[in-house]
């Protein structure tokens, strides 16, 4: 029974490990890597870029629901 999941843990190990060297391979192709590399920086940026703008929005439409809640308090209690 212990011998089961100590050989699964290794096996996922190198599994992990495998995955993390063809990456590591994939990226630092001298022939093709700063071509990925510079794509996954575009990507991450324009990936970066969309979540400030939905930050940004989605506060706005907070800030817009919050005014717009105490607005109708104020009119509720002020008649």
């Amino acid at each position: 029974m212990m011998g089961t999941k100590f050989d699964a843990m290794h096996a996922v190990c190198f599994a992990f490990g495998l995955g993390l060297g063809m990456g590591l391979m994939f990226l630092a192709d001298p022939q093709s890597g700063s071509r990925r590399r510079s794509m996954i920086r575009d990507r991450a940026g324009d990936w970066a870029h969309d979540a400030g703008e939905f930050v940004t929005t989605t506060a706005s439409d907070w800030g817009h629901r919050a005014q717009d809640m105490a607005h109708n308090m104020r009119h509720a209690v002020m008649g």
